[in-house]
């Protein structure tokens, strides 16, 4: 399904809004996951498609970052995080973060979960569950479903388009 589904890369840029009285940036990604390699190519893709990504290859380290980004006043408004991982996995990570930042939003990857199958963590309020195989331009679709279900919820976007210039 995703597959199909055609990324606006280039109506994509990053967008700052006005929030009590700050501007603030809205595109913070904060990638989990305990293999190095997966986690700087999901950077890669996601740097070049103009997001703020932080990667974090332990759990308990992204969730100091978290708690430290929402004091900062720069919250992740995405996380990708791998479904197995040592210390904390990514469900358990997902439900204590739940608890506290319910507007997050997340991606689930792993090389267990079939593309789109979100049941597993449907009491998680996932997002996306993906297959760690997909293409990497699904990624890129999965944020983009993300940010219509936002809109459509009336939420802000984690992403607005560009307007084309005349």
């Amino acid at each position: 399904m995703l597959r199909n589904a055609q990324p606006r890369l280039s109506q994509w840029e990053l967008k700052t809004i006005e929030m009590r009285g700050q501007t603030k940036t809205i595109k913070r990604i904060l990638i989990v996951d305990d293999s190095p390699i997966f986690a700087r190519m999901f950077r890669t893709v996601l740097v070049a498609a103009g997001f703020d990504v932080t990667v974090e290859t332990d759990s308990r380290r992204a969730l100091a970052a978290v708690i430290a980004a929402r004091e900062s006043d720069q919250p992740f408004n995405l996380i990708i995080s791998d479904k197995c991982m040592p210390h904390i996995d990514g469900p358990t990570l997902l439900a204590g973060l739940r608890r506290d930042f319910r507007d997050m939003k997340t991606i689930i990857t792993s090389t267990s979960v079939k593309s789109g199958d979100a049941t597993p963590f449907a009491d998680l309020a996932v997002g996306k569950s993906m297959d760690i195989g997909t293409m990497f331009i699904d990624i890129l679709c999965a944020v983009e479903f993300l940010n219509n279900i936002a809109e459509i919820q009336k939420k802000k976007p984690l992403i607005e388009p560009i307007q084309p210039s005349a």
